[in-house]
């Protein structure tokens, strides 16, 4: 598979940003431009890799952790008993 110009223009910008790579972005920025790419354009899609960026490291460890956990591990069968709170 093989990217096209502008996709992998935007990826740089994106990975730049996300990651804090002021010389990255420097680069990015000066090659989308180059490129055709608008300044509106280049600010929208640095713009929306901040706003991924922003999420919460703790947030991406719980949702892998979901995504991964062992499931042939039988859960426990609930035992109802009073108060126990399922309303069954």
């Amino acid at each position: 598979m093989t990217m096209d110009l502008h996709t992998k223009i935007v990826v740089k910008l994106s990975a730049s940003a996300a990651v804090n790579s002021l010389p990255g972005l420097r680069l990015a920025v000066t090659e989308a431009l180059e490129n055709g790419l608008s300044k509106e354009e280049v600010n929208e899609i640095i713009e929306l890799a901040l706003e991924i960026q922003k999420q919460p490291y703790s947030y991406t460890q719980h949702l892998k952790e979901q995504l991964l956990k062992d499931t042939s591990k039988k859960k426990s069968t609930h035992v109802h008993s009073c108060g126990c709170g399922c309303h069954t």
